[in-house]
């Protein structure tokens, strides 16, 4: 069984790993390098783009995302302020040092509601002659970085695309931008358009250049249409957020009062860029996106294969819904000094009985029983060999979870599992069983028990694939999810967790009668 475990949230808090976890052995793996990304918006006059720049900023601080650069597409008013308020956004999430771009030719003007009181009311060191043309950033930031190595994230307009595209060589590069987007960029993934057919604010607004960036992006292509985002209605978690949070003002003077939920059209992109879509959504590939009309309506055309896919959603909304609110909500915390991080093994490591804490608390993993280094789904994996490998992470008042935690992971089943295989284990303080996730009697579901409760998957996973596991506990309720839908809730017994629980230790993979480390 091989399982990825991804996140555990305690009133906030995140503890990040992933599992790896075969017949009789046990293997964690993570993702070792943030993706590389430049972002593109036309922050101005819709308000989801200052959600999904919270949401960017936030996965970067998480350690998931490198934003190289930024750059609006927006003229006008919009050009001269929202550079601005990007910075002040920035900024605020500890970030204020990423390099921003604007348009510089005219295409009109762009009204905004909120981006010259942000500008203006919250600290950045930004000054309008030291923006950058965005195209000549973009093109300094790509010549320096390695080959297919940089994702671009567009979320407004597309005339940023197309000059990129049509810019000649200059003094950061011989290339010219077809032939540097070709080299440089692994992916572009867009908010735009309509699938399988429609047409949609950011090409409708500029179709000539909505046209040629589509026609002419050399590099793979990933659409999230305006039905992506149109069911998420994201933003209540702002009214948790600190008074003086630019994204909570914007959403507020936008939208009406604090908490407005809105469409989160371009929060989408952004999740589809840095994550494996897969994860939340449904992908078609295996065609391209034709620009059909003058004002850039779009249709899915099934040949030839132009290296296109877009999304199509899955009955998961709730659970986007609430992902992306707790990602544009959950402000700032960089993971190397933030009190709600409890640990972060990334297991990069290739040859070592210890496993690093990348969150800086120290919480250090220490195998025990036979292991050895492998492949993992992500980076490298260890494998543990013997039944009774499991890693030790001794104690820490960081593992008292109160009122609020969850578990996210991949797991993997092989053709046959041992009953009673266990991903995670927590003792009380009087060290009987706590919390586990493990494999349940007889077929491949997975449960999730506290000493009093537990719940367990529907859903049998099926054999010799990867599923994407996540399990949620607010109080008594608890959510299982797999593969972005959920799969059960249900409430639970928690009646002897507040009196009884204590600071661990805890195990991952924990074998069969629950021994431990001695």
């Amino acid at each position: 069984m091989h399982i990825n475990l991804h996140q555990i949230f305690r009133q906030g808090i995140i503890l990040s790993s992933l599992f790896v976890f075969t017949l009789l052995s046990f293997c964690v793996n993570a993702q070792t390098n943030p993706v590389k990304i430049i972002y593109d918006t036309d922050i101005s006059g819709d308000w989801d783009d200052v959600g999904a720049t919270a949401m960017l900023l936030e996965l970067s601080n998480r350690g998931e995302a490198e934003i190289l650069a930024m750059g609006v597409s927006a003229g006008g008013f919009a050009a001269k302020w929202s550079p601005l308020c990007l910075d002040a956004i920035n900024t605020y999430y500890g970030q204020p040092d990423i390099p921003i771009g604007v348009v510089t030719r005219d295409i009109g003007s762009t009204g905004s509601g909120y981006a010259k009181q942000i500008a203006e009311n919250w600290p950045h060191d930004l000054k309008t002659e030291e923006v950058w043309d965005a195209v000549t950033l973009y093109r300094k930031i790509l010549s320096e970085q390695a080959d297919t190595s940089v994702v671009m994230i567009s979320v407004g307009y597309l005339n940023n695309m197309a000059d990129l595209l049509k810019s000649k060589p200059d003094k950061y590069s011989k290339l010219n931008g077809i032939e540097l987007v070709h080299k440089k960029i692994k992916e572009w993934v867009l908010m735009g358009g309509k699938f399988p057919e429609g047409d949609e604010s950011n090409l409708r607004s500029i179709p000539d250049d909505a046209q040629y960036a589509i026609e002419n992006w050399p590099s793979p292509v990933l659409f999230s249409g305006v039905r992506i985002g149109s069911a998420l209605m994201t933003g209540r978690s702002l009214v948790r957020t600190a008074y003086d949070n630019p994204i909570r003002h914007a959403y507020e003077i936008s939208g009406g009062y604090v908490g407005c939920p809105h469409p989160s059209w371009d929060q989408t992109a952004v999740l589809a860029a840095v994550r494996d879509p897969h994860l939340y959504w449904d992908v078609v590939s295996g065609g391209y996106c034709a620009v059909i009309d003058d004002i850039a309506t779009v249709k899915w055309m099934t040949s030839p294969d132009k290296n296109h896919r877009y999304l199509v959603n899955r009955d998961n909304a709730a659970y986007l819904t609430r992902l992306i609110d707790n990602l544009m909500a959950d402000v700032p915390y960089p993971f190397s000094n933030e009190e709600k991080l409890v640990a972060n093994w990334k297991f990069d490591e290739d040859d070592t009985f210890v496993v690093e804490d990348a969150s800086e608390k120290n919480h250090t993993g220490i195998f025990v029983g036979e292991h050895s280094w492998v492949k993992g789904k992500y980076g490298n994996a260890v494998a543990f060999t013997d039944a009774d490998g499991i890693m030790f992470v001794d104690k820490s008042d960081d593992f008292i979870f109160r009122l609020r935690f969850g578990f996210s992971f991949w797991i993997y089943f092989p053709d046959s599992v041992p009953v009673g295989e266990r991903v995670f284990l927590k003792h009380m303080t009087d060290r009987n069983q706590f919390i586990t996730i493990s494999k349940n009697a007889g077929d491949n579901k997975v449960c999730f028990a506290i000493k009093t409760g537990s719940l367990c998957s529907t859903k049998s996973l099926a054999a010799n694939k990867w599923h994407h596991i996540a399990i949620s506990m607010e109080g008594a309720s608890t959510s299982i999810y797999i593969d972005g839908l959920l799969d059960v809730e249900s409430k639970i017994d928690i009646s002897e967790i507040w009196g009884s629980q204590g600071p661990g230790p805890f195990y991952i993979g924990a074998n069969v009668d629950g021994k431990e480390a001695s």
